[in-house]
């Protein structure tokens, strides 16, 4: 199970000598620059320096405390008699093997440094699961195992390792290891797992344990890769990085479900999905066209997935790397492990191939200058530092081969290593693969913070698709493969063709008056600046209404007892305020906002405040082109909204297109296209074709391209094209919270200074007091900032 880039290839194919044939020339030639390799110091040792990677570490820490972002944690499930006398024995030899499971990290004179005590007692925890009924078991032991790992360590209090035994039934056990990514990386729980069963099956069989004497441990490591760093070599590989990366972006930025946190909370999970075996093999037969490693056309293919998503062509991608090649430090236990950084350049428009030598290139380069530490490129490069994300990447890929087979344990017990769930995101998004003999078993980690299941599960479909396509055509350009699933491309397509349905204009009114309940003159009417006040007349004001947001206006427009209430998106807010119920049935039946774009009002407060009981919200917009009415949608009680045909309204065909013509997934900003087959000739925005993979019906006229930037709800409707920003958030919620108090008609939050001032319009005569507010954010609101100043306003028209 290899950290980074790794060989692929079938066991004896020519394809996979020759490239192993490469690796081991570089290994030969890393092994060459580590003349002067570390060795053991004499022991008592001096107290060490940390190596950049624990310094890094280190420093999290003390960002965050609390933090388990980087304890790692595995299981493994136990079956068959255990002797836990003998097991407590083989741990203690375990960490007397290992002087980085008896490291502290202590502070001399203000440097953070490592030092190695002679003793660090391992307590073994014993715990049991086997009262609770069967079916709960395995459950119930997976939490007490997360929670073993969610416990934040003490860096000064060694041993930095915890092992749990969770008892299930008599002869099945649960073993869990949670140890400090500080003292450790993957490479080293598969050596703590192997020696601890070599150990175990020696003390049961009656022999010594066939495993070599300790050599080098990580604090020599440590001093002998500081006293390298300052070496001429490294210098010139520092140059490397220097020149590959000058004008990286820093940043990626993906198109996420919620505003990125001012700080890293590190919550994550994972989506799991397979890639066939035939699908890789084809893969891997693409690759050995170019001279290309599987890990380099997977690479080669997130990076389109990411260009795609965030429509950026130059990017930067971590790989984990086990950085132990010519060292002899194979058998060792510490932070060895580093990132390297793959820049991935799509902007010449290359084709598969193309794309795949320029990958493979990349990574052997990458490869060459591999043991410049992370932290050091950071120094080096010195990126833009902030607390809500990595420096440098944010998105990491590994591939991963069969992990290398455990030592066999004594008779009667077999040993299985145990799937570990993600609790933890280091970065935002981080995909990797294991070769199985079924294919390829992908995991997406996440941050919860960032994104919802269903946009990663999303991703993973839009990846499958587009290495397929990798496979098919090697000779197609890479923005041209396709990335919506065969069941997106083909509800876009229905859409379109639905559109088409309605027969023209009259079609259209007849469908929206279906839907408000209006007749089709009221329709096109309402549609109208013109005609609010032609409807209004003609009804008496019983069947249309169009007013100002002004409290005056909303107040006589629902004593009128107007049927259908005509307002400005905008003014939902006041309305929300003003609206007391309905009075013996003459309440409006029909509000209908008209927004200055396509993104639909936030109707929670309205719902919050009046629940089923008021009446239907239907927001409606369109540029002139479209007759008024280019997209619709009837709000629900349930803080959703359902529009007929996914948002667009009856008529009309709704696509989200990149700067290519391309239709994006949902979620992902693009150009808002409409269609219709009855498009005014004249008005806002410009004629352009339809997008790929969509055909109109014969004749139909071109698309109108309104210029604005969106993205589209999986349900349809549209969203602003970027979420707002953390502070933005903050500040809506708190807004949406005051609407919600009967003492308020209407709430504006700005940011002044370094805090947060609320306007407030009071609904009744004697404004609420400021405590009452304070104690009604604390309770609505707990633990979220609030505002420092209220500020008494008859109205917020002014802003």
């Amino acid at each position: 199970m290899g950290e980074g880039p790794g060989l692929s290839g079938r066991p004896g194919s020519a394809d996979r000598r020759r490239r192993l044939a490469e690796l081991l020339l570089r290994r030969e030639l890393a092994a060459e620059r580590a003349a002067g390799a570390p060795v053991r110091r004499p022991r008592p040792a001096e107290p060490a320096p940390l190596s950049p990677a624990q310094e890094r570490l280190w420093l999290v820490e003390r960002i965050y405390p609390e933090s388990a972002a980087y304890n790692e944690l595995s299981a493994f499930t136990l079956r068959g008699p255990l002797d836990t006398a003998v097991l407590r024995a083989a741990l203690a030899e375990l960490v007397h093997r290992h002087e980085a499971l008896r490291t502290a990290i202590v502070e001399r004179d203000d440097v953070p440094m490592q030092v190695v005590v002679p003793d660090a007692a391992l307590t073994l925890t014993v715990d049991s699961v086997d009262g609770l009924p069967v079916r709960r078991r395995e459950a119930a032991a997976a939490e007490r195992a997360a929670a073993l790992g969610a416990a934040p360590f003490d860096l000064g209090a060694p041993p930095l390792l915890r092992v749990a035994l969770i008892r299930l039934a008599e002869r099945h056990h649960l073993l869990v290891l949670a140890v400090h990514h500080i003292v450790s990386d993957g490479w080293s729980i598969r050596v703590l797992a192997g020696e601890l069963i070599a150990l175990y099956a020696a003390a049961c069989e009656g022999r010594p344990a066939a495993l070599p004497p300790p050599g080098v441990q990580y604090a020599d490591y440590a001093v002998w890769q500081r006293e390298r760093l300052e070496s001429p070599e490294v210098a010139a590989r520092l140059a490397h990085w220097r020149n590959s990366l000058a004008g990286a972006p820093e940043q990626l930025e993906l198109p996420t479900d919620r505003p990125r946190p001012a700080r890293e909370s590190h919550a994550g999970a994972e989506y799991l999905f397979t890639l066939p075996e035939e699908l890789v093999e084809r893969l891997e037969r693409r690759g050995r066209e170019e001279g290309a490693t599987l890990f380099m056309v997977l690479l080669a293919g997130y990076f389109v997935l990411l260009s795609r998503y965030c429509g950026r062509e130059d990017l930067l991608v971590g790989t984990p790397y086990a950085n132990r090649a010519g060292s002899g430090l194979e058998g060792a236990v510490g932070c060895f492990a580093t990132t390297l950084l793959v820049r991935g350049r799509l902007s010449e428009d290359p084709t598969v191939r193309e794309l795949l030598r320029t990958v493979r290139g990349t990574v052997l380069a990458a490869l060459d200058n591999g043991d410049v530490p992370f932290e050091w490129l950071v120094r080096e490069l010195r990126p833009q530092r902030a607390l809500d994300r990595n420096p440098l990447f944010q998105t990491v890929f590994a591939l991963h081969n069969q992990p290398v087979p455990l030592p066999p344990p004594p008779t009667g017990l077999t040993v299985e290593p145990v799937p570990r769930p993600v609790v933890a995101a280091k970065v935002d998004l981080e995909l990797s693969f294991l070769r199985t003999p079924a294919g390829l078993d992908g995991h997406l980690e996440y941050s919860t913070d960032l994104f919802d299941p269903s946009t990663v599960q999303r991703m993973a479909a839009h990846l499958g698709v587009l290495l397929a396509a990798m496979a098919e055509d090697p000779d197609r350009a890479v923005h041209d493969l396709p990335l919506l699933t065969p069941a997106e491309a083909a509800g876009l397509a229905a859409e379109w063709r639905g559109a088409a349905r309605h027969g023209g204009q009259d079609g259209r009114l007849r469908a929206v008056a279906g839907i408000l309940g209006c007749t089709t003159d009221d329709v096109w009417l309402l549609a109208h600046d013109r005609g609010w006040e032609q409807a209004a007349a003609r009804h008496c004001a019983r069947e249309a209404m169009r007013q100002d947001a002004s409290a005056g206006g909303l107040a006589r427009a629902l004593a009128a007892g107007a049927d259908v209430l005509c307002l400005p998106a905008s003014a939902l807010p006041a309305l929300t305020a003003a609206y007391r119920g309905p009075r013996s049935g003459n309440g409006p039946r029909l509000v209908l906002l008209r927004g200055d774009g396509p993104v639909p009002p936030d109707t929670g407060a309205w719902f919050a405040r009046h629940g089923d009981r008021g009446p239907q919200l239907v927001s409606v917009w369109g540029p002139e082109r479209t007759g008024g009415w280019g997209t619709l949608l009837v709000h629900r009680s349930d803080g959703g909204v359902h529009g007929p045909l996914g948002g667009a309204a009856p008529g009309t065909a709704l696509a989200v297109v990149d700067a290519r013509g391309r239709p994006v997934p949902p979620g992902v900003p693009g150009e808002l296209l409409i269609w219709g087959p009855s498009l005014d000739g004249a008005g806002e925005g410009s004629a352009v074709t339809a997008p790929a993979g969509v055909d109109l019906p014969e004749g139909a006229g071109p698309c109108l391209a309104t210029g604005l930037r969106v993205r589209r709800h999986p349900a349809g409707h549209l969203l602003p094209a970027e979420p707002p920003s953390a502070a933005q958030a903050a500040a809506l919620m708190i807004e949406e919270a005051l609407r919600r108090h009967p003492g308020v008609r209407d709430a504006r939050v700005q940011r002044r200074g370094s805090g947060l001032v609320a306007y407030v319009v009071p609904a009744l005569a004697a404004p609420p007091p400021v405590p009452a507010l304070r104690r009604f954010l604390s309770e609505t609101l707990p633990g979220r900032p609030a505002p420092g100043a209220y500020v008494y306003a008859e109205s917020l028209d002014a802003g």
